[in-house]
This record gives structure tokens, C-alpha cells and sequence, in this order.
């Protein structure tokens, strides 16, 4: 558990080498390097480390070398692309395969260790749970205790992020064998995931015993990295970290550590007067694009605790205006116009506080909510962390796909924002008046992102792709031009001139019985370069 003196001496180690061409020389260094960081929480060192190793493992045609890189290639990406699971899981089966050509089998635990975090943290415990027994299997077949412990570790911790109760014990076996190796990190992780369950499940008495023992460990081993950003044992929603910091500042013993790390770590918490020692330590996430949908956390809001659809209503309002204060007296015209004023202004109270259960349905009694925030007689969804919404995601990668100079990485912006866009804006609530212009603006976004990457897979000869887009643009808009163009681009590149010149005609026609309009001249003029088979 002496991580830091570890990482202080394989790194004197690998730049005291000469030659990075030895057999055995730094191997070892640059893969016990990437775990070592994968474990600390420096998803970039581990992720630069593993990939570093798998490139000379190749070099060498070493096989198990190459496996295991590819393995911490998969705990590497868990940390940093949290959120999307397939890189980790390409690396994690890749290596599994790699060890498969060879005779240790201890190997392939840390493989299943890797995956057993990996569905676990997605919510499939059933998949967790038999990667860890494989494992398990493994190791005591091994007889490698230390490898058991942190499999024990990895099921405990995702089974009490699941409220799983069993956690506890698979915590407790971890703990006995860490106990034995005195391993101090391994503690240090069964300590800080026993807090974290405690202060979920609102045990007040065994809080802050475990709080003040995390924060000493965390300082006296340097483990304090940990509790800022994700790490491969720990939450990997490191909202569930703001509680435990936040408590740890109201102790005098841990108010100055604490009071740092949430600078370090969570600085928009740490500058937020609101903020004395609650947050509900999760991420709320929030689905905008096609069906509504909001998770605490991996847990997704069930119909039943909306209660009433006012609720959810109102939170789409509140949503959709996020950032501005809206008056109470507005709120109350939008949702229930019908009504006099003093009658709306009770039905809002009851909604407002059905709201606030269902995001938050453990803040304790006569703190004000953290999501949803009132000055005076207006209201405003504008939390200072731990908030995820698709609608943000989605115009972040839409701009990225535009403006980036890094052609792979405009590429895989516009892929991702796509994906993002499952549907129109609050599909489901096309008569509020309050959604119509976001609607309409993030459509006109969606269109153009979509025909732009298009355009560019059509000119890297990638046209039938190009056509799937254009088709999908279409469903959405049948009257818009552009993709029309690039439907005849994109077949007559392709060498299909009659479907190029059908896709002519589709646009006229759409546009003469939608708009009673005709084409632009710039689609006239490819139209006819098309029909005299000119290059395009």
C-alpha cells in the first residue's frame, strides 16, 4: 500500500535507463507504472504508461506483456472516458484473449478484476458478480491473497453503489485479507467505501468515526487524490466524494485538508455560499433529446416517484430556462393557466415539493434542495456540481465536430453527438409553449452537424454512410436542401447517376407540396452538372 514510495522508485528506475531496448530493462516499471496510477486516480499518467508498454510489447512480440498492457489499457480508459464503456471493454477482452495463448492462468484474474468493475459501475451486477468469481477462482487457485482482496474490493464497492447489502461482507473479506498483507491502501479503499454507504444511508453515528479515519489515511499514506477524481476503486461518480469532504470541513481536525481538496477537486462547491454540509452526492443526469429521462446517479426516476406530471413539468421548465430565475407568478401562467392565482400558486407549492423528493429524495429535513434554487419568489435549476445533460453534451460535441483542427477528433465529436441526439427536444411535450424555440434551434443544430459530417465522410469516399446520414436528416426535415445536395453528391460519387437524379426529383417534389417552392439555383446547377455526367 506504499504506493507513493512505489511510484517514487520505478520512475528513478525507468529514467535512470540508458537503453529502452533491453529485454527486461523498464517493462516492468512502465506496467506496475500504470497500474499504480490507475490506482491513484492519474487516469492520463496510467493511460500514457500502458500504452508506452503495449507499443514495446509488440515491438518484442512478448505476448503476456502485450495482454497485460492491454489490460491497464482497460483500467486506464475506465477513467477517462467515463461514461463510455467500450474502449475499457475492447482492451479488457483483447488482453483476455492474449492470455488465453499462454499457460498461467493467474494472469487473466486481473482481466476479470478489470471487468468486474467495469459492468458493475454500469449496474449490471449479474455480469460483476460472475466476472469476480471467475476471478476469485483464479486467484486462490494461484494462491494470490492480494488479488482475491481487491476482487472482493471491486464486488463490495459496485454492490453498496447498488444498495446491494452484501457489500458489506464482500468488504469485509477484503478487509481480513488486507489485514494480513498490511496493505494500507487496501484499507484505506474498504474505510472510505464504508463511508460513503454511511453517509448515503444517512447514519449519522458511524459518519464521521469513518470520515475521520479516511482523512487521516488519505494523508498520512498520500492516498488524498483519491477523493477528488475518479480512480479505478473508487466511485466512479465522484459526486458521491462532495458529502464526505464536506463533512470532514466541519471537523476541526480535517477542516483545513478538507477545505483544500474541495479547491482542488470540486472548486465550484468549495466558492458556493449555499453550501454548508449537504450535497446529495450523486450526478443527476438528464435526458432531453427524445423521451425524458433523469437518473440520480445509475439509478433512473421511476413514473411513480414523479407522483404527479406537474412535477415533471415543472422541472423540464425549469430545465429548459436552467441558468435563469424564474418568477414564481410566470411559473405558475405556464402550468396552470387556467387557474386564479392564489389557487395555481398552492398547486405550484405541492408540485415544487414533490420536485425536490424525487431528486432529492434523502436530503434531511430543513435543508434547502441543491438542485433546484429560490431567491425570493423566483426559482432556477443551476446547482454548482453534479449535473449531467445530454442537451450540453450534445452542443459541446456539435461545436467540436465544427471547429476542431484535429480531423480525428472532429470526426468522433460529431459520431458522438448523433448518437446524443435520440430524438427532438422534449418530444414528448410538443404543446408547451416554453419548448418550441429550444426545439426548433436544437433541431437546426442537429441538421447541420449531421449533413457537415456527411459531406466530409462523402469526400473521404465514405458514401454510403454519407447516404444512411442524409436519409436519417431527411426523416427529420423532408424539405431540407442541403442533404438533398448531398444525397446527389454522395451517389453520383459513388457511381450511381440515376439515384443521384431521383434525389433531384425528391427534393423538388418535397418542396413544391411542404413550401410551394422551388430549388435553389446552386442545386439546379449540380443537378444539371449530374445530368451531364460531369465530374463532381
Amino acid at each position: 500500500g506504499r504506493l507513493r514510495e512505489a511510484r517514487q522508485l520505478l520512475e528513478e528506475r525507468l529514467w535512470s535507463e540508458q537503453s529502452f531496448t533491453r529485454a527486461t530493462g523498464h517493462r516492468e516499471p512502465l506496467l506496475l507504472l500504470a497500474l499504480i496510477n490507475a490506482m491513484l486516480g492519474m487516469g492520463p499518467q496510467a493511460l500514457a504508461f500502458a500504452h508506452r508498454m503495449l507499443i514495446e510489447a509488440q515491438q518484442s512480440s512478448n505476448v503476456v506483456t502485450e495482454a497485460l498492457a492491454e489490460l491497464r489499457l482497460g483500467h486506464a480508459y475506465q477513467l477517462i472516458t467515463r461514461g463510455d464503456d467500450q474502449a475499457a471493454l475492447q482492451h479488457y477482452s483483447r488482453g483476455l484473449r492474449l492470455l488465453q495463448q499462454v499457460t498461467v492462468p493467474r494472469t487473466r484474474a486481473e482481466g476479470y478484476l478489470g471487468l468486474t468493475l467495469l459492468h458493475g459501475h454500469a449496474g449490471d451486477l449479474a455480469r460483476a458478480e460472475a466476472n469476480a468469481r471467475e476471478g476469485l477462482l483464479l486467484a486462490a487457485s494461484a494462491g494470490d491473497e492480494w488479488v482475491a482482496a481487491l476482487m472482493l474490493l471491486a464486488l463490495g464497492s459496485v454492490t453498496l453503489v447498488a444498495d446491494d447489502p452484501r457489500g458489506y461482507e464482500w468488504l469485509d473479506q477484503a478487509e481480513q485479507r488486507f489485514q494480513a498483507g498490511h496493505d494500507t491502501f487496501g484499507l484505506f479503499l474498504v474505510h472510505l467505501w464504508r463511508a460513503l454507504a454511511a453517509l448515503r444511508a444517512g447514519r449519522t453515528t458511524a459518519v464521521d468515526p469513518l470520515v475521520d479515519q479516511v482523512m487521516r489515511e488519505a494523508a498520512e499514506y498520500g492516498y488524498e487524490n483519491v477523493l477528488i477524481g475518479p480512480s479505478l476503486f473508487g466511485p466512479r461518480d465522484i459526486a458521491a466524494l462532495v458529502p464526505l469532504l464536506l463533512r470532514a470541513r466541519t471537523m476541526p481536525a480535517h477542516r483545513d485538508t478538507a477545505i483544500r481538496l474541495l479547491r482542488q477537486g470540486f472548486p465550484s462547491i468549495a466558492t458556493d455560499d449555499t453550501v454548508d454540509d449537504y450535497h446529495p452526492g450523486f450526478t443527476l443526469r438528464v435526458q432531453m433529446l427524445g423521451a425524458f429521462r433523469v437518473w440520480r446517479g445509475n439509478q433512473e426516476i421511476q413514473a411513480r416517484e414523479w407522483q404527479r406530471e406537474k412535477a415533471r413539468q415543472l422541472f423540464q421548465l425549469l430545465l429548459t430556462m436552467r441558468g435563469n430565475w424564474v418568477q414564481r407568478e410566470q411559473i405558475c401562467a405556464w402550468l396552470w393557466p387556467d387557474a386564479d392565482l392564489e389557487a395555481a400558486e398552492r398547486q405550484f407549492k405541492v408540485t415544487l415539493n414533490t420536485l425536490n423528493t424525487a431528486l432529492e429524495p434523502h436530503r434531511p429535513p430543513r435543508v434547502p434542495p441543491f438542485f433546484i434554487r429560490r431567491q425570493g419568489l423566483a426559482y432556477s435549476f443551476a446547482p454548482s456540481f453534479g449535473v449531467w445533460i445530454d442537451v450540453d453534451e450534445f452542443e459541446l460535441r456539435a461545436s467540436s465536430a465544427l471547429t476542431a483542427t484535429d480531423p480525428d477528433f472532429a470526426r468522433r465529436s460529431a459520431q458522438a453527438a448523433l448518437q446524443l441526439y435520440r430524438g427532438d427536444y422534449l418530444a414528448e411535450s410538443l404543446y408547451d409553449p416554453w419548448t418550441t424555440e429550444e426545439r426548433e434551434r436544437l433541431l437546426a443544430r442537429y441538421l447541420a452537424t449531421a449533413v457537415a459530417y456527411a459531406e466530409q465522410l462523402s469526400a473521404e469516399g465514405n458514401h454510403n454512410e454519407a447516404i444512411q446520414i442524409a436519409e436519417q436528416v431527411l426523416r427529420r426535415d423532408r424539405c431540407y436542401e442541403e442533404a438533398y445536395q448531398l444525397l446527389m453528391r454522395a451517389h453520383a460519387r459513388a457511381g450511381s447517376r440515376s439515384q443521384a437524379m431521383r434525389a433531384y426529383t425528391r427534393c423538388v417534389q418535397a418542396l413544391r407540396e411542404e413550401l410551394g417552392i422551388e430549388p435553389l439555383a446552386e442545386t439546379e446547377a449540380l443537378y444539371l452538372r449530374i445530368r451531364l455526367n460531369e465530374p463532381i
